[in-house]
């Protein structure tokens, strides 16, 4: 059902994956990472093993900077409504009428 077009995909579906992607980030980026490195620590003897691997760190501190720089102001516009709105106001109003509408006693029940 969610892989047809339009098709209904629940948000707690959505909400399980995020953990297991992040991984999936993390664990590919570290294999692409080790795998320039191993073919660079293959010439770490010369000069050049150096030179590559610095541009390497270089190159990859310089990805991370833009991702954060484009990705943390997106964040902070799209969470700024978990900040100001008063999620918990729906439940609080919900147990509000319990109290005054449902009665504290038990009454037997008639057979």
């Amino acid at each position: 059902m969610m892989f047809r077009p339009n098709g209904y995909l629940p948000v707690p579906y959505v909400i399980v994956l995020v953990p297991f992607a992040a991984l999936l980030v993390a664990y590919t980026a570290e294999r692409a990472v080790l795998a320039v490195a191993g073919r660079t620590r293959s010439r770490a003897g010369s000069r050049i093993g150096g030179v590559a691997r610095r541009g390497l760190g270089a190159a990859w501190v310089a990805v991370t900077a833009t991702a954060l720089a484009v990705a943390v102001p997106l964040w902070g516009v799209q969470l700024r409504g978990f900040l100001v709105a008063d999620l918990d106001r729906p439940m609080q109003q919900a147990e509000q009428w319990v109290g005054d509408n449902v009665p504290k006693t038990v009454s037997p029940a008639t057979t």
